[in-house]
Formats: structure tokens, C-alpha cells, sequence
């Protein structure tokens, strides 16, 4: 039985070859989702996003209403399409690796406006919060490559939703 994995990332040089490594073996594990986050060292910006007073931040004087050393998102769709070219090679090897598409509809953004934004409910955090509520009994496993944010975001929301229902407890531990 595979496990199911989600990668988190903040598409940092590191992160970006650690995905085009990990595409490698896929073929190994359930992956679920490819979440791209913020961090400390990456955002898109956000409108009114201010640093939290007395916190001591790396890029501290750097506005979090424009992009730090922003990235983008399309560079996983662009790593998608070269594990495409080896696909048909990969095949050769295992038939356990997931198709180029099903890579591509597991690809999300991420709470992505600012370091530790978790202000609004994303796609990446939607997803994470799905597969964590899912009905598969097997564990589910984050990888934390980058910011923690949207995993936060998702937690947030299952308990904002579920903390007064029945059964919140045992959802809960």
C-alpha cells in the first residue's frame, strides 16, 4: 500500500529541484497535491498585509504589499511538462507513475500573499483540508518544504467548521 503525501513549497531554488527530484519517484507514493505556499523569503504581495508588531522577521523593512523575490506559480506547470518528455521513458521503468495530467490537476496555490498569511481559505489550503477530511483510512503525509501558512489555513478551517458538531473531539485528536 503507497502512502499519501502532499508537498508544500515556496518555490525557493531549493524546493523547485527538490520537485523536479521527487517526480522521480512518484512512482513510489500516493501524491496528492503539490501546494505552492509563501515564506520568509517569498511572496507574491498582499494589499494591507502589515508585519506583526515585535516580530523579528529576516526581511525585516520590506513591505508585504508587493512581491519579495517573487517567483511566480507557473514554474510547476513548467517542471510538469518536462517530466512529460520523460513519461513515456518512466513507463518503461514502473507503471506506477502518475500521468502528466493528474500531476497537473493536483497542482495548487497556496496561501501565497505574504509571510504566515492565512487571512483567506485558498485552493492549496482547500485541498489539504479535503484530503485530511477524506474517507481514506491510510495516514496522510505533509511535507513542509516552505512556509506552514497554508496548512494552517486549513486547519483553521476544519475547525471552524467542526469544533461545534459532534464528533469534534475525535476529529480533533
Amino acid at each position: 500500500m503507497k502512502i499519501r503525501t502532499i508537498i508544500t513549497q515556496d518555490a525557493e531554488v531549493d524546493d523547485q529541484n527538490s520537485l523536479r527530484h521527487f517526480l522521480f519517484y512518484t512512482n513510489e507514493v500516493e501524491l496528492q497535491g503539490i501546494v505552492q505556499t509563501s515564506s520568509k523569503f517569498h511572496w507574491q504581495g498582499l494589499e494591507g498585509a502589515k508585519p506583526v508588531e515585535g516580530k523579528d522577521y529576516a526581511t525585516k523593512g520590506t513591505s508585504f504589499e508587493k512581491p519579495f523575490r517573487w517567483t511566480g506559480t507557473d514554474w510547476m506547470m513548467e517542471e510538469i511538462a518536462e517530466y512529460e518528455k520523460d513519461y513515456p521513458n518512466l513507463l518503461k521503468h514502473s507503471p506506477d507513475y502518475p500521468t502528466p495530467n493528474y500531476l497537473r490537476s493536483i497542482v495548487k496555490i497556496g496561501n501565497i500573499g505574504c509571510v504566515s498569511d492565512m487571512s483567506y481559505a485558498s485552493e492549496g489550503s482547500n485541498l489539504i483540508k479535503d484530503r485530511i477530511l477524506d474517507d481514506d483510512d491510510r495516514p496522510l503525509y505533509i511535507q513542509v518544504w516552505g512556509g506552514t501558512n497554508t496548512i494552517a489555513r486549513a486547519l483553521k478551517d476544519i475547525q471552524d467548521e467542526y469544533q461545534d458538531q459532534p464528533g469534534w473531539n475525535q476529529l480533533h485528536s
